[in-house]
């Protein structure tokens, strides 16, 4: 993006917009140029503009509503993107020791989804009872 707009004028930075989940992109960015008549043209110029099989909405924001997060945001890399730094975390966190204590509230949780099911089940009309079996005492 920075190349393609280059030909404007001098662009200061460039800001493509990724999912957090995934790390592709949103389909939207920001661009700013070192002068604002510049920007401006470029916005004029781009507006509806057909790139990469997508029309392009270019606006020019003035620098009175822009706000300080436009350009907020991780630099991403094929090493250090989205879906692979959420996939290591959540790698870890579900193969983490549980403790005695979670483990007994999640026990406990899923009681109580079997007891709500059980419920359910009865105002329609259905006795079942269910019987856990890898339950501790509690």
């Amino acid at each position: 993006m920075k190349d393609y707009f280059k030909q404007f004028g001098n662009v200061t930075r460039v800001r493509v917009v990724r999912s957090k989940r995934t790390g592709k992109s949103c389909g939207y960015g920001y661009i700013e140029f070192l002068h604002s008549q510049v920007a401006e043209i470029a916005a004029d110029t781009m507006n509806n503009y057909l790139m990469c099989g997508r029309l392009l909405k270019a606006t020019y924001i003035p620098s009175e509503k822009q706000h300080s997060g436009f350009f907020s945001g991780v630099n991403w890399s094929e090493d250090k993107y989205p879906k692979l730094k959420n996939r290591r975390q959540t790698t870890l966190s579900k193969n983490r020791l549980q403790s005695a204590k979670d483990h007994e509230k999640y026990v406990q949780r899923s009681l109580n989804n079997l007891s709500a099911l059980e419920s359910k089940l009865q105002v329609k009309g259905i006795s079942i009872k269910f019987e856990p079996v890898d339950v501790p005492k509690m």
